[in-house]
């Protein structure tokens, strides 16, 4: 059989935005303090932060290729849940602020 466009959405929307992700570690969580986050990015990546209402908390955007570990201090934010994703990407990796 042929392929169809509606085959494999994700394939597609990846090609069209041109964005690639890789998974993202978020350590320790639930925390108090800080969340380290340990990802892949590559030239132009962004990686936000959101809370439960969507707004973004935390972003920060990176200038090569590289493994990072990003210490974040969540000390100051509100109990609850946060979302840690690559800008523009439907998926996202949740931690809990206590």
């Amino acid at each position: 059989e042929g392929c169809s466009l509606t085959s494999n959405p994700l394939e597609i929307e990846i090609i069209l935005s041109n964005e690639l992700t890789y998974p993202i570690n978020i350590y320790p969580n639930p925390s108090q303090s800080f969340v380290n986050i340990e990802t892949y990015v590559v030239k132009g990546t962004e990686i936000e932060i959101v809370n439960e209402l969507g707004n973004t908390i935390w972003n920060k955007n990176y200038k090569k290729e590289e493994k990072i570990t990003e210490k974040v201090d969540i000390s100051r934010w509100s109990a609850g849940k946060y979302f840690v994703k690559y800008k523009n990407a439907k998926e996202s990796k949740r931690f809990v602020k206590l």
